[in-house]
């Protein structure tokens, strides 16, 4: 992904840097070719560091309301595609699927998940908060799926705390 994407920026850097009227356009593509070749070589590193493979590896993100995570993993079902795994302190939220594991680490450093994060999951799925957050996205797939209905669900809630 890296590798195509910054070759593109360096043709069309190329092509637009002969027109002056151009110019400020051609220095953002030259920008944004050398942030991807940056995030290029921070993804050699990392896979390099874990094993020669981007599965398992954890990385941080420092939003505005807080830090939030990822996890590299393979699909269980031996496709060989990439999963990003997003969480936070309170639990699992998403995640996105990609053509292998390193393409999935390469779009999660993109997104910003920059700064490694190794054991996180282990530590915040030991708390209390983690677990509770578990339950609650338990309840919203029962509620979804019509096995319970709105007050059950509500009640269920509550329950939680």
């Amino acid at each position: 992904m890296f590798s195509d994407r910054i070759e593109y920026l360096t043709q069309r850097a190329d092509h637009v840097a002969s027109d002056p009227q151009k110019s400020a356009f051609a220095a953002h593509l030259t920008a944004e070719r050398t942030r991807l070749d940056d995030l290029r070589r921070l993804s050699e590193q990392i896979i390099a560091s874990n094993g020669g493979t981007a599965v398992g590896v954890e990385l941080a993100y420092q939003a505005p309301n807080g830090t939030r995570y990822c996890a590299i993993l393979e699909e269980p079902d031996s496709s060989g595609q990439g999963r990003i795994v997003y969480f936070d302190a309170d639990a699992l939220h998403r995640h996105q699927v990609h053509r292998s594991p390193a393409e999935a680490l390469e779009q999660a450093l993109t997104q910003g998940y920059v700064e490694r994060a190794n054991g996180t999951m282990d530590r915040l799925a030991a708390t209390e908060a983690w677990r509770r957050g578990l339950a609650y996205s338990e309840l919203v797939g029962r509620y979804a799926s019509g096995e319970i209905d709105a007050q059950q669900f509500a009640a269920e809630v509550r329950k939680l705390g």
